[in-house]
């Protein structure tokens, strides 16, 4: 302990000399607990949720991540740093020693204890994002917890994930960013402000093994005590050997809200052609609709059963709607829960994008996508339109609505970059550069295309290091960060002075006298230095100089009488 004491001074001083704190966060993301019973690619999309929601919020959120591996290198790149540099004899028992070098870390298990350690040498660290998921029969819990510096729990969310909604996973990675989002506590900059929401208490009878599935956001309940955001839901509550109940509610901000159910016994339906039931959902209720296939109709929301394959679904129009067809497919012996989103007559916005991609409107999220379209109306005047997909870059827009037309936004969205966290232990004046494109220095996360191997430069001559070259494939589905070591770049200097015995200082740092030879430097870092030269009686000498690398460079002086100061008493 008395070394690292005797070392302390210059660890921190090297510290601070290459880097401010940051908002960077060490993420750790664990697999599932248990048993289930996954496909290897739905295996793989669970484990790897809070990565790829992490990375796909990068353009949102103002932090960056790396992972364990990476920072246990930048930690100990930087310890061999001070190790190396560090040859001060400190006294040990009355006895001069010299100093033990300060040890490495394995990290095994992200404590308290490591991180503490980890965010002394390293401040731009300023925290760590803890997931864990664990399997409860047909659910998948994730765990989030955000740790402070100090490895000490700041914030804790948790969220249930249906396994049987994985046919729907642009709601589920929502859930998931909605979930982080408020783990970090910065709604200011996400795409829409949370909803408010209400203490709901569901009483179902019978009440054993009974599920409740909440559309259109894909959410799995259990009866009892919950809180839900404000809005229209449709609840589809399933019991085995009872018929599954279908109802809709509307959950207002705050207050209670009790809702009671009872199942019916379920009887089979024979039929000589498979079938299966249908529940058909939209943005705007009783709205009259025509199933192509059989000449059936109904209004929205429809349930009713149908023979197995692809339908076509006409939707009428309205004073309030325009017409719409899409398809469905109806698979047999389940529910097939379809919800369609409706293009509204009057004055507003008819947004055209990909299916699957989310609108918000006046920092409020409105609704999804479906067969090309988003149809909202709005009053007169100035709103914000932003339009988000997964994956990919985020729309945003101004309208002004100024008749009671409805004006029509078509957006193209483009395959989002995925974030790269480049460190240089060694200084944080390094360049970082991207096809040709100096973007910034060290540590900084660039984006580079996704899916695709990519050449990262690393250019730091100038800075006394050779240039480096970082390859990387990058995937929005792990945290990609990336600790380049650099190699030193060293030049000599003979500094010449008249007169001679000058001391020279190379930045800060006494290196010694010049004689009549002058003063040698051997493998000075090639880089730009301050050179301070003093000789009592003459005029100091500031310069900054560049230290070519791997030559003798030199610096000839005619150093100027000081004038003499006169002091006269009276």
């Amino acid at each position: 302990m008395k070394d690292f004491k005797g070392v302390l001074g210059i660890l921190v001083i090297l510290i601070f000399s290459f880097s401010a704190f940051g908002n960077v966060f060490i993420v750790s993301e664990s697999p599932i607990k248990g048993k289930v019973n996954l496909s290897p690619e739905d295996l793989n999309f669970i484990n790897t949720l809070v990565s790829y929601s992490l990375n796909d919020l990068s353009d949102v959120l103002p932090y960056s991540y790396i992972d364990v591996l990476s920072v246990q290198n930048w930690y100990n790149s930087i310890i061999d740093i001070v190790n190396s540099t560090n040859t001060n004899v400190v006294i040990v028992k009355g006895k001069p020693a010299v100093p033990k070098p300060l040890p490495k870390i394995d990290i095994k298990v992200l404590n308290a204890q490591v991180i503490s350690t980890i965010t002394k040498v390293i401040p731009e660290i300023n925290g760590v994002i803890v997931a864990s998921y664990t399997a409860a029969g047909n659910n998948v819990r994730l765990d989030l917890q955000l740790l402070d510096r100090g490895g000490k729990p700041v914030s804790k969310k948790s969220l249930n994930i249906s396994l049987s909604s994985l046919t729907d996973k642009d709601s589920i990675i929502l859930q998931v960013k909605d979930t982080i989002v408020d783990l970090l506590g910065a709604w200011r900059y996400y795409y829409y402000d949370p909803k408010r929401t209400a203490n709901v208490n569901i009483v179902v009878k019978p009440t054993a093994n009974v599920s409740i599935l909440v559309k259109p956001d894909n959410l799995q309940l259990k009866p009892g005590k919950t809180t839900l955001p404000e809005g229209e839901y449709t609840l589809i509550i399933s019991a085995q050997g009872f018929k599954s109940l279908l109802t809709n509610v509307v959950i207002p901000a705050g207050g209670n809200v009790n809702l009671n159910f009872t199942l019916e016994k379920d009887t089979p339906i024979v039929s000589p052609v498979p079938i299966g039931m249908v529940y058909i959902d939209a943005n705007v209720k009783g709205v009259p609709l025509i199933v192509a296939e059989g000449n059936i109709f109904g209004t929205t929301p429809l349930y009713t059963n149908l023979t197995e394959g692809v339908k076509n679904i006409i939707f009428q129009q309205t004073p309030t709607t325009l017409v719409k067809s899409v398809q469905i497919e109806v698979k047999p012996n389940q529910l097939n829960y379809y919800y369609i989103t409706l293009d509204r007559v009057g004055a507003g916005v008819n947004i055209i994008a990909d299916n699957g991609a989310f609108v918000v409107i006046n920092r409020r999220l409105e609704g999804m996508i479906t067969a090309g379209s988003y149809s909202k109306s709005l009053t007169r005047g100035i709103h914000t339109i932003t339009v988000f997909k997964h994956g990919f870059e985020v729309f945003r827009t101004n309208v002004n609505i100024t008749s009671d037309e409805k004006v029509t936004i078509n957006v193209k969205l483009t395959p989002k970059k995925v974030p790269v966290f480049v460190v240089t232990p060694q200084t944080k004046e390094a360049i970082v550069s991207y096809q040709g494109k100096n973007i910034s220095t060290t540590p900084y996360t660039i984006r580079v295309d996704q899916g695709i191997e990519s050449k990262i430069d690393i250019i730091a001559q100038e800075v006394g290091f050779n240039n480096a070259s970082i390859t990387i494939t990058p995937s929005m589905s792990r945290i990609n960060s990336f600790v380049q070591t650099l190699s030193p770049l060293y030049g000599d200097l003979l500094v010449i002075t008249d007169p001679t015995d000058a001391i020279v200082k190379i930045d800060g740092r006494v290196v010694g006298k010049t004689g009549l030879d002058g003063l040698l430097l051997r493998s000075i870092s090639a880089r730009k230095s301050f050179i301070f030269i003093q000789r009592e009686g003459y005029k100091a000498v500031k310069t900054n100089m560049y230290i070519l690398p791997n030559i003798q460079n030199s610096l000839s002086l005619k150093l100027k009488e000081a004038p003499i100061k006169l002091f006269v008493n009276t």
